[in-house]
């Protein structure tokens, strides 16, 4: 058993994820859950279909308004469940228990009945309750869930993000649900909106010019989705971007609420002026970072100083490292293992940037990921300076890619959980603790992490935290410390 602990929610709240086997089943007998007042509840997961399951409560002679449950999935969702009563999605490409947190008028259970031995599978205050094992069949080893759901948003693919300007370029929209399932039943317009930005400005100016770009005649107009594409479709030579050096962006939106939409970004040529000052820096650019496990990428090297130029008579080595990370962990590992990745023959010893690079290398066929559902980080390092290198993310497998750099939706999803929780959390905590509610230092410590967590989810490029293990220390910091005096 792989089990990787980590806090999901806020203060006294702990929820540990992990991968072992499914758990839930259909008609499985009831565990008891017994309260300090007398209360004796009777708790159940079933199994509805391959994507939901529904918690099923019973409190004996008392009435389940007063109770309140929250489910961990095994991909680290947290989910409100009202009176502990209800169904909730479930992603089955995930293996691992399903976690409840529940109280009887916020207070917790006193039983043991149903919950591991082991004490450091326990949370607080609330613990695991072990469902019985659910058995693994075909269906639940896909990578992808499907639903009948409400589009909630977009997500978008595309074959490159740097391409030349007598390059068109290929775009994949995927429909999908609030619980980032396809909504293979979609069948409404989406168009498109393109905006284009100058290397030297910030701000993005809406076009419809063939100055900048020209659109497939095809799709000028939109797309009008069928029955057929099951909430998926890939505009093949959609479109190519007219004028070098600037940066353009593509807005997919939905026709009948243009208010959902998602954005992709493309880099036409160098956006950055030349220098011949000290190396400060690494850009790094990619042809895909969603590549399947057959697929070899081409990764770009920009040497560049402080003022983020390119160094163009940068002439030392530079070398790779790779980590890797499974869809369940937080956590990266080093590897030099080809059970990982092969990486071309050709530059396993790093490279020796020349004058003739001009401070630009691109490393075509540089690298491909040997198991699927799997995280990959790539790091190029400075062979003189090491503590001067740029990291870069695939995603190998669907599983795990978000659209916010440095967090996989994992932990995108448990981000936004402690965002939805921290308000009614820390004021249950005050209304408890008359410290905490004094304590000036302690809420100026939550503001702040609140704010960075609204960057996180807005996926702020100026973001306070860049990964998940920066903001997991940021929220363990202040935990112990609200621990330390409440």
């Amino acid at each position: 058993m792989i089990m990787k602990k980590i806090l999901l929610s806020m203060i006294l709240v702990g929820i540990f994820w992990g991968l072992t086997s499914l758990a839930s089943a259909n008609n499985t007998s009831c565990k008891n859950v017994e309260f300090s007042n007398g209360v004796t509840a009777c708790v159940n997961i079933n199994k509805i279909s391959s994507t939901r399951r529904e918690l099923e409560t019973t409190a004996d002679n008392w009435s389940t308004s007063l109770l309140r449950c929250d489910i961990m999935t095994p991909d680290s969702q947290l989910k409100s469940v009202s009176s502990c009563n209800g169904e909730f999605a479930y992603d089955v490409s995930r293996a691992g228990r399903i976690k409840l947190w529940i109280r009887y008028n916020e207070v917790a259970p006193i039983d043991r009945e149903g919950k591991p031995d082991n004490t450091s599978e326990w949370t607080y205050p609330q613990r695991i309750y072990d469902f019985d094992n659910e058995e693994r069949v075909d269906d639940n080893l896909s990578s992808n869930s499907n639903s009948n759901g409400d589009l909630d948003n977009f997500y978008l693919t595309t074959d490159d993000t740097t391409p030349s300007t007598s390059q068109y370029v290929d775009l994949t929209v995927e429909v999908r649900d609030s619980s980032d399932d396809t909504v293979t039943d979609y069948t409404d317009s989406i168009n498109f909106k393109v905006y284009y930005r100058s290397s030297s400005s910030s701000s993005w100016t809406p076009t419809t010019s063939s100055t900048y770009y020209t659109m497939s005649s095809s799709y000028s107009n939109g797309y009008d989705f069928t029955s057929s594409n099951n909430g998926i479709k890939t505009f093949t030579n959609l479109i190519k971007f007219n004028k070098n050096n600037y940066d353009y962006k593509v807005r997919v939106y939905d026709e009948n609420d243009t208010s959902i939409y998602r954005e992709i970004t493309y880099y036409v040529g160098s956006s950055n002026s030349n220098s011949n000052g000290d190396l400060d820096n690494f850009y790094l650019t990619t042809d895909d970072t969603t590549p399947s496990t057959s697929q070899y990428i081409d990764l770009t090297v920009e040497a560049r100083d402080s003022s983020d130029d390119t160094v163009t008579d940068y002439t030392d080595s530079i070398n790779f490292k790779v980590y890797y990370r499974s869809s369940s962990s937080s956590s990266w590992t080093p590897t030099t293992s080809s059970t990982y990745y092969t990486m071309s023959s050709s530059y396993s010893n790093g490279y020796d940037f020349t004058s003739s690079n001009n401070g630009i290398k691109t490393f075509t066929n540089l690298i491909k990921f040997n198991k699927n559902n799997y995280d990959y980080k790539v790091r190029v390092y400075d062979e003189n300076d090491t503590s001067i290198y740029k990291e870069i993310t695939y995603y190998v497998g669907s599983s795990s890619n978000s659209n916010v750099d440095g967090f996989t939706s994992s932990e995108l999803n448990t981000v936004q959980g402690i965002y939805d929780a921290r308000d009614n959390l820390i004021g249950d905590l005050e209304n408890q603790y008359s410290r905490l509610r004094n304590s000036t230092r302690r809420q100026t410590m939550w503001d702040e992490l609140k704010v960075a967590m609204q960057e996180i989810i807005d996926d702020d490029t100026n973001k306070t935290y860049d990964n998940f293990d920066d903001f997991y220390a940021a929220w363990l910091d202040r935990y112990r410390y609200t621990n330390s005096i409440k």
